[in-house]
């Protein structure tokens, strides 16, 4: 009878991560964290003031918004639709004290308020991006920076391509920097 009972809670735990899976999938892109090289050096390109306001949607396990609060001071925002990834962000940034910096919200990326921002991260699919895009283009102010790792935003102005170099290796993938 406990074989059972372990057996059905497995099968239901195995399908609702498969749906918090393709949930995120349709919803923009899943969850796909950015190597901390890679990451490292795309923020130390997006030249971040201390006291800025930066958001990431799809914060994923919040690794940009850390590493953007730790070494440049700024207060981070992240969205993310998957509640056990947005549980490994919240738990990262109490390890690495940033918790009052440093804020995850469980939510729809296309809801978040992004009227106060100076910098937004994005790493979604490219049909993820032709949504963001109107939000972004509605409710950024003049002169915030949107930064994509991986798909282009079509309607914002382009301004630079970032192109991660580790010694005399030049990464495929780039990030590619917006101002509205």
């Amino acid at each position: 009878m406990v074989l059972v009972i372990l057996f059905y809670a497995l099968q239901i735990t195995l399908l609702a991560c498969a749906g918090i899976f393709m949930w995120t999938w349709f919803s923009g892109g899943p969850y796909t964290p950015i190597p901390h090289h890679i990451m490292e050096s795309i923020v130390k390109k997006i030249d971040l003031q201390p006291g800025q306001v930066i958001y990431d949607l799809g914060a994923g396990d919040a690794r940009v918004l850390i590493h953007a609060c730790k070494k440049y001071k700024v207060t981070a925002i992240g969205y993310e639709i998957n509640p056990i990834v947005l549980l490994v962000g919240k738990l990262k940034a109490a390890l690495a004290r940033c918790g009052t910096q440093v804020h995850l919200v469980l939510g729809d990326l296309y809801k978040a308020p992004l009227r106060n921002a100076d910098v937004v991260f994005v790493h979604l699919l490219p049909h993820g991006m032709r949504r963001l895009s109107r939000k972004l283009l509605a409710e950024l102010p003049a002169g915030a920076r949107v930064v994509s790792y991986g798909a282009q935003i079509p309607d914002l102005t382009f301004v630079k391509t970032i192109t991660v170099k580790k010694g005399k290796l030049t990464y495929p993938l780039t990030a590619h920097v917006y101002t509205r």
